[in-house]
Parts: structure tokens; sequence; C-alpha cells
């Protein structure tokens, strides 16, 4: 008795250790494991080496029990020579890393939106296969998920997906087109480095990061467009983007490229820069090199304009500094060599060292500041050089009297009253009569009035007038510059 009840002790241990560890069994050419804690639900384990279809039940029966089937397991049909088709249920919510691993002739693949989680290459290697839907439960699409899986054309990855990691279409070399959800908030290193055949992107407003790689060696990739909020662009992002000529750059405010050798841009021909009208900040070296590059244009927004940010842009001709940046930083515009014209923005106060040095092109400087920017030392300009100076009416003698500006630009200084009077003829102000003989009478008082020639010398000032004696003045065409404590206007006069 005492033997026999042993017996029975033992055998329910065996069945308890049994239950707790999973059982597994086969059905058409399947493997599944029982889940040792439910007991009810089982997973794909494994699966036979010639099986050629995969249509995975949402339940199956196995001993007259009925089991839910809600995972594939790590490996479960990984390397799978014949397996061409697999339908997976709304009862699997996950598929475990390498899954399909290098099922070579897997062309159809469809999945449930109910999947939640799917393993870091679980269809890498995937040669055959053409097309995927990516499930609505998803948020990440993990690392190598998709690498050289060489027959995909097209993907579309939907809003929920928030992150796309390492390698995640590394090697889909026919990729042509992608599109990229607006929940996207990272695209990992080296997501679609090798992808040769991918045409043009756009990174939505959504995406705060792009990694390391990220789209290196896309050969045929011709135009980029990268959103709002991107903070960092990764070292050699697009490196190797052999046909990238136009860049759309929207980003608000990006982190300095890390440096010259792991430039974001590296090796890509860009001709077109066209910057978002929000854009406040252009990092450091952003155009740095860019041999190509004939066309940018600066919005007006602008803040900033990082250190060295087109240096050695020898096909850019001309350049138009917005009113808001107060300083161009060190070697900024150097050895811009094909450079002929450049307009100085209104709010800009100082020039830093090289900033236009080895520019030997430079045959115009439009400069609107009223006050002369400073300069960082002797080397902001090529020197000696034969450019023209225009600076905005009545401050060319603050600008002759700046050592720098003085010594650089001597005999080649002039005001341009024309284009000061041309910004405000649009003011209510009024004056009579004109053409004048001896007085002028203003419709309001005028804190101060200055009467100018053509080339901005001063010729009499007047305090606190609403009307000017003009008696003793030769007859001709002068400017009057009529200032208060809250606006400068110009007017042109002519005294008979």
């Amino acid at each position: 008795m005492k033997r026999f009840l042993l017996s029975i002790s033992a055998i329910l241990c065996i069945n308890i250790l049994f239950a707790q560890q999973g059982a597994s069994f086969w059905l058409d050419s399947i493997q599944y494991e029982i889940d040792p804690v439910s007991q009810v639900d089982v997973s794909i384990y494994s699966s036979n080496n010639n099986i050629t279809v995969a249509n995975i039940p949402e339940t199956v029966t196995y001993n007259g029990n009925t089991y839910n089937v809600i995972s594939i397991t790590r490996n479960a049909f990984q390397g799978r020579q014949n397996l061409v088709s697999v339908t997976i249920p709304n009862s699997v919510v996950i598929i475990g890393y390498g899954a399909f691993t290098g099922c070579q002739s897997l062309t159809t693949v469809t999945m449930s939106d109910n999947v939640a989680s799917i393993g870091w290459g679980a269809f890498r290697s995937c040669s055959s296969l053409s097309s995927i839907n990516i499930p609505t439960a998803l948020t990440i699409i993990e690392q190598n998920l998709f690498q050289g899986c060489i027959s995909l054309t097209s993907i579309t990855i939907p809003d929920n997906i928030i992150t796309i990691e390492w390698g995640a279409f590394w090697q889909c070399s026919n990729l042509e087109s992608v599109t990229i959800g607006n929940g996207v908030t990272e695209i990992g290193w080296d997501v679609f480095s090798d992808c040769y055949a991918l045409q043009s992107v756009v990174i939505p407003n959504s995406v705060t990061e792009i990694g390391n790689n990220a789209f290196m060696n896309c050969w045929a990739l011709n135009s980029i467009t990268i959103g709002e909020n991107v903070s960092t662009i990764g070292n050699e992002a697009f490196m190797n983007c052999i046909n990238l000529h136009t860049l759309n750059f929207n980003v608000i405010n990006c982190a300095d490229f890390n440096s010259i050798d792991n430039h974001p841009f590296k090796n890509a021909p860009i001709q077109t820069i066209n910057i978002g009208e929000n854009v406040q900040r252009i990092p450091a070296y952003f155009a740095y090199g860019f041999n190509q590059l004939s066309s940018v244009s600066l919005p007006n927004n602008l803040t900033e304009i990082g250190e060295q940010a087109f240096y050695g842009c020898s096909s850019l001709s001309s350049i138009t500094i917005p009113n808001n940046i107060t300083s161009i930083k060190d070697k900024t515009f150097q050895y811009c060599s094909n450079l002929t014209s450049v307009t100085l923005g209104s709010g800009l106060d100082s020039l830093g060292s090289s900033a236009f040095r080895n520019c030997s092109a430079l045959e115009n400087i439009n400069c609107l500041a009223s006050t002369p920017p400073t300069f960082k030392d002797n080397t902001v300009f090529a020197y000696p050089n034969s450019i023209n100076v225009k600076v905005p009416c009545g401050s060319l003698d603050a600008y002759i009297a700046d050592y720098y500006w003085c010594s650089f630009f001597t005999g080649r200084m002039t005001e341009d009253c024309e284009s000061s009077l041309a910004d405000i003829e649009e003011d209510n102000l009024t004056f009579y009569p004109n053409p004048a003989t001896n007085r002028v009478t203003f419709s309001e008082m005028i804190e101060r009035v200055e009467l100018m020639d053509l080339t901005g010398k001063l010729i009499k000032s007047f305090e606190n007038a609403n009307e000017i004696n003009i008696e003793g003045i030769s007859s001709g065409v002068y400017f009057l510059k009529l200032q208060s404590s809250d606006k400068t206007i110009m007017r042109k006069l002519i005294k008979k």
C-alpha cells in the first residue's frame, strides 16, 4: 500500500512539473507549446522543415482540449526555405525575434492588426517578401526587422509607430518609396542604409531624432524633406547619397552637426537648399563644403547661423542675411569663392574671424545696419579687395569713422538713400509745396529734419519743426530725413 501511494505521488509530481514547464504537441507541421500558467494558451514553438504554407488558426484542439494561439516564439520558422505564405490570426499578439528569419521563399504575410510586438529580425533576409502590412497595435519597429528584404519596393509606416530601431530596413536594396507616419519620433541608426533605389523621403514634424547612417548609400535619393522638430541629425546620416540635389530643411532649432569628417551629408552633391520660414537656427557646419550649392534663401525668422555653416560653398553667388541675425560667426562663408553679392541685415552688429575671407569674387556689399557692425579682427574680408559697399542713408560718416570699415573699403562706401525712400514711401506724413522755392510745411511736428544731397551728405538740419526754410539752397533734387522718437522716414524734395 505504501509503495502504491508513493507511485501515485511520483506520477502527480511528474504531471505538476510537466505542467509548470509546459507541454508541446504537433499539428499540421507546426509544434505548439502550452502555457504552463494559463493552461489554455499556446505558442508556436517550431515547425517542420518542409512546411510550405502556414495558415495559423486562432485555436487548436489536442487530446480533447481547445487552446488559444497567442504567440509565435523566437526562431519558430527560421530558415524554412519552402515556406511561401503565412496567415497570422487575430489571436496572435506577439511574434518573437527571428521568427521568420531567412525564409527566402516567403512572398506573402497576412498579419492581424492585433499584433503588438514583433521581435528584432523577425523577417530578416526574407528576400522574396514583396509587401508587408504593419499592424496598428504595434508601436516599435524593432532592429533589423526587415533587413535584407530585397523584394520590398514600397512601405507605409502607420501613425501608430513611434520608433524605428536600428537597421530596420537596412539593405532593402529595391525599396523605392517610403511613407513615414506622423507618430514616428525616432529614426534609428542605419534604418534605411543601403536602400539603393529609394528616391525621395519626407520626414514628418513628429520626428525628433535621425540616427547615424540612417539613409547612408541611398544612391537614388534625389530630394529629402526634414520636418520642423528634429533636434539632432546623426553622423553620416545621408552619406554617399550621390544623387541628392535638393534639401528641404524645416528644422526650427537643430543641434550642430558633429564634425566635418562625419558630416550628415558627406559626399551628397546638394545644389539647392530650401529653408522653411519657421527655422530659427542653422547648425554649425550645416552646408560645409557643399561645392555644388548654388541656391539658398535664408528665412526672416532666422536668428542664428552656426560657425562655418556655408564654408567652401564655392558655387554660391549671392546671399542675404536676414534682419534678425546679430552676428556672423567665424568662417561662416569662408572660401565661397564665387560669391559676388552680399546683403547684411539691419540687425547685424558683429562679424567673426574669416567670415568672408577668401571670397575672391565678392564685388558688392549692401549693409542695412545703421550702426557699423564690428569686426572681430582684420581677417573678416579678403584684403586687398575692390568691393563696393552701400550703407543706409545718413550712416556714411559712422562707417567712415570705423577703423576696419574705413581700412577695408576706403573710397568705396556710398549711402543708399533711394532704397530708404522706397521702404517708407507709404507713410501718411505729407508736406508742401513740392517743388518748393523758399519754405516747406509738414502735416505734423517733426522732431528732427535733415536735408541731404543725393549722396547722403548732410546740408542742413532743423529741430522740432513743422516748417523749414530752404532759401539759399541750390536748385536740384534732395532728400529729407524726418526723425521722431518711434520712426525715421525719407522724402524726396525738389528745390526750384
